[in-house]
Parts: C-alpha cells; sequence; structure tokens
C-alpha cells in the first residue's frame, strides 16, 4: 500500500491539498445531523398552512418520506387504507420507474393520507399541475422552505431525512431503510436519520 509520501512522489495529486485547504471542503463523508428544533416545527406549520398541491406535496416527503419523482408520479391507487397505518405503494408504469429500478412501499399517518386523498382531484394524479414535470410548484416548495430557514443544498429532500430519523428513532433503522427504500441499512444510517430524543418533537408526526 502507498504511502502518502509516496502516493504524492509516484502522482500529481497537488490537487488534493488544494481540495483540502479550500474554503468549502468538510471531508469525503459526514453523518445526518437533524436542524434546530424550532426549523422542524416551523416546517411542520409550513405544511399545515399550505393548501392545494403544495399541501400534497409537503405531505408527501414529510409525512411518507417519499422522493421528488415519486411525487410528482404518486396516484390514488398507490395508497392502501385498511390497515393501521396507510400504506403508499411506489409501483412502475409507462411514465415513471422507481429509483434504482426498485419498488417499494411507505407507510404514514392515516389521517394525513385521508387529507391528501379528500383534497385530490378527480384526476388519477395527487399533483395536478403536470406542465414542465411540476417544476414551478416544486420551485415554489424550495423557495417557501427556504424563507422559514432551510439553507441545505435540497430543502425537500431534507424532509425525507426528517421522516427517515422519525421512523429510526420510533421503530428501528432497519424499519427507516425499508420505508426510504435504500438498498442497505449503512445508507440510512450515515444519510437519512439521526436519534430524535425530544418527545415534543416526535409529536409533531403523531398528532398530525
Amino acid at each position: 500500500m502507498f504511502s502518502r509520501e509516496k502516493l504524492f512522489k509516484e502522482y500529481d495529486m497537488t490537487f488534493v491539498e488544494e481540495l483540502r485547504d479550500a474554503e468549502f471542503f468538510t471531508g469525503l463523508k459526514t453523518n445526518y445531523k437533524l436542524p434546530s428544533e424550532e426549523l422542524i416545527k416551523s416546517t411542520f406549520e409550513l405544511w399545515e398552512d399550505s393548501t392545494g398541491d403544495l399541501r400534497t406535496l409537503l405531505g408527501l416527503a414529510l409525512h411518507f418520506g417519499m422522493r421528488r419523482n415519486e411525487i410528482f408520479h404518486a396516484r390514488k391507487p398507490w395508497f392502501q387504507m385498511d390497515g393501521d397505518k396507510a400504506r403508499i405503494n411506489i409501483t412502475s408504469d409507462l411514465s415513471f420507474r422507481p429509483k434504482g429500478g426498485h419498488e417499494g412501499f411507505t407507510l404514514g399517518s392515516k389521517t394525513v393520507a385521508a387529507d391528501i386523498l379528500n383534497k385530490a382531484s378527480d384526476d388519477d394524479y395527487l399533483i395536478t399541475e403536470r406542465a414542465d414535470s411540476g417544476r414551478p410548484l416544486f420551485d415554489d416548495a424550495l423557495d417557501q422552505l427556504r424563507a422559514i430557514g432551510w439553507d441545505r443544498a435540497s430543502p425537500l429532500h431534507e424532509l425525507r431525512k426528517l421522516f427517515g430519523s422519525y421512523i429510526a428513532s420510533t421503530e428501528s433503522i432497519y424499519i427507516a431503510q425499508k420505508f426510504l427504500r435504500h438498498a442497505d441499512a449503512s445508507t440510512t444510517n450515515d444519510s437519512y436519520s439521526d436519534a430524535i430524543i425530544e418527545g415534543d418533537i416526535k409529536n409533531l408526526w403523531v398528532a398530525a
């Protein structure tokens, strides 16, 4: 195995030092950390106060951990409401293929699911704004999330991580992996979950 000194001698690796010294460089890998309690509560308030497609979008991300493309293609037949929790089956169709080609499911609040279905239009798709792959709607969601304090790269994806943290903290990391449809639990553990200790934060999902 090359030593650091030999590696730099044999190959031109000077760019590594320049990259390491750059202000934006924070290392090759960092574990996910929850945002502040205030921001989490503000995120739930944003969802509660929203209407229409925006409410549906935020609800599916925050309460079911769904990805952007899954949300845009979500359809009424994906929902099963006959258990203790609502089940959403992420399934392929002619215009949609789940990430990695793997179908799966997620569970969440029946109250939230019923709210989404009751407010849905007669169209099969839950998101009614279909033009330009829903870009104006998703851009609006990102703007509103940033307005309440989200400064991370992908604010909407952060809602998926909040959901993962809630499931990992109340169920297990393996259940969170299943609901987030990850290939392995290490991805869930490292990048999509943090421990939620505070009961009032956990109750944000329970009270919905």
